[in-house]
């Protein structure tokens, strides 16, 4: 099996008995001892991985089957090739046992969180152009009134501090429906509802100065996500 490798500077933060805590003492011993490495291109530009001796591996609670008991500290993970991950440039995002549809719904609350699923921070605010991470949440769609843009069984990104409305989809609440739709500002206060699938769907419109009208716009739709 082949063994996982490490940098010099995760190595030193895992204060294995007998190992250097430094750097560069680490590197010293890495050459003395002459470890295997191999030269991984991370963050920019080629740097040197190292496999650990044997020796060391009782202090890193690495088992003869490779199982790690101990890796790294509580803030970093690994990725799925064994390297170290740093989980505060990741925002977490809630992902909730919970669909929007062409019919009945009820807004999600914390019991209904089915997992969550990780994005990069700095991509949400600069790609995504999200400024508030804590106005995320992720809901599956359901049903085929947005096809084709939207799907049964989608994931879609919600930003709860985007309801300000321009063209756009949107997750809205029209009286007990919860539904995602795409909205049109028409004039003064009109609003068009548009489904992706017309043909089934026709689009209707309301004036959101009607007091009586239940009406709430949830949040804007910002990413989608599809298994093919």
């Amino acid at each position: 099996m082949k063994k996982r490798l490490y940098s010099i500077a995760e190595i030193a933060k895992m204060q294995i008995s007998g190992m250097p805590k430094s750097k560069s003492n680490v590197i010293a011993r890495a050459k003395r001892e002459g470890w295997r490495f191999e030269m991984v291109y991370r963050q920019g530009g080629e740097h040197p991985m190292y496999e650990l001796p044997d020796k060391y591996l009782p202090g890193l609670g690495v088992s003869e089957h490779g199982k790690y008991a101990k890796d790294f500290p509580a803030s970093q993970a690994v990725d799925v090739d064994g390297y170290s991950v740093d989980v505060s440039e990741f925002s977490f995002v809630p992902r909730y046992e919970f669909g929007v549809s062409a019919g009945h719904g009820a807004l999600p609350d914390r019991e209904q969180i089915k997992d969550v699923m990780s994005f990069r921070k700095d991509w949400l605010r600069k790609t995504v152009g999200i400024n508030s991470l804590r106005d995320l949440l992720l809901i599956t769609v359901k049903g085929d009134s947005m096809e084709p843009d939207l799907k049964n069984q989608d994931t879609i990104l919600i930003d709860k501090g985007k309801t300000h409305i321009s063209d756009g989809f949107y997750i809205i609440r029209l009286g007990v429906d919860v539904l995602v739709k795409r909205l049109q500002r028409l004039g003064g206060s009109r609003l068009r509802i548009v489904s992706s699938n017309v043909d089934a769907y026709p689009p209707f419109e309301i004036d959101m100065s009607d007091e009586s009208l239940d009406f709430q716009v949830i949040g804007r739709v910002v990413w989608f996500g599809r298994t093919i």
